[in-house]
């Protein structure tokens, strides 16, 4: 519960244990514990559980895509925990994959910046190496990777130039940084789709898993991801990023 609120406000933390109190109380018991604490953050952050009748092949498809993100996650961000992975309905998300830093972090590295846009890549690579086509449901995620992408190279001056002009009145972004940002995300999306097939045998585990039991908690997942592992030793080894 610490390490999930980084950054928090202690009036943050305050509401998210009272009504983690109040859910407990409603099961029967006098004390919280951690599944308590994180429905109480869902709520919080993504809204109320919305369990849908999903058909087996959305289900199958939703598990795979939030499979990528686990799995992108798991080989490249050791410095963040994954705290859930579900394929429960919340809010208007018909899946997630939450992450927390371990520790307080108040400045970021490009490789840093490069992994958050592979973890969002990681369901459309799931896509096409795997389910062997492209889904709606990547669009946030594709939108997410964008904005990672102009920051690094509009923003912080991170990619080829140092140039760092202003957006435009109208919100846009000059043609050169366009350009730039659609270089790099090509060049992160080849990595990415790398890594999930040197990992495929971890995608399915944390796919197969999230369909019996619709969600996982950060202890669950990584008992997946080490028996995933310890099941295939000679693709178990660290992913290795191309310069």
């Amino acid at each position: 519960m610490v390490g999930d609120s980084i950054g928090w406000t202690p009036i943050e933390i305050k509401t998210i244990i009272n009504e983690a109190l109040i859910g407990a109380h409603e099961d029967g018991r006098e004390q919280l514990n951690y599944r308590d604490w994180l429905s109480a953050r869902d709520v919080r952050m993504l809204g109320l559980k919305q369990p849908a009748q999903y058909s087996t092949d959305d289900k199958r498809s939703i598990a795979y895509h939030e499979a990528g993100h686990a799995v992108v996650a798991r080989y490249l961000q050791p410095e963040n925990r994954t705290l859930k992975a579900s394929i429960i309905r919340m809010g208007d998300a018909l899946g997630v994959v939450q992450r927390s830093p371990r520790e307080e972090r108040y400045t970021k590295h490009a490789r840093e910046i490069e992994t958050d846009i592979m973890v969002s890549l990681g369901s459309r690579a799931v896509e096409e190496c795997i389910l062997k086509t492209k889904m709606a449901g990547a669009s946030s995620d594709l939108q997410s990777a964008t904005a990672y992408a102009f920051a690094y190279v509009g923003a912080f001056g991170m990619g080829s130039s140092l140039l760092t002009p202003p957006i435009s009145a109208l919100g846009g972004m000059p043609g050169p940084i366009m350009q730039m940002a659609d270089k790099l995300l090509d060049q992160l999306f080849e990595e990415t789709k790398r890594l999930i097939g040197e990992k495929e045998y971890a995608v399915h585990a944390v796919a197969s898993a999230l369909l019996e039991k619709g969600e996982l908690i950060v202890s669950e997942l990584e008992e997946v991801f080490t028996f995933a592992d310890e099941a295939h030793p000679e693709e178990a080894k660290p992913f290795e990023r191309r310069p």
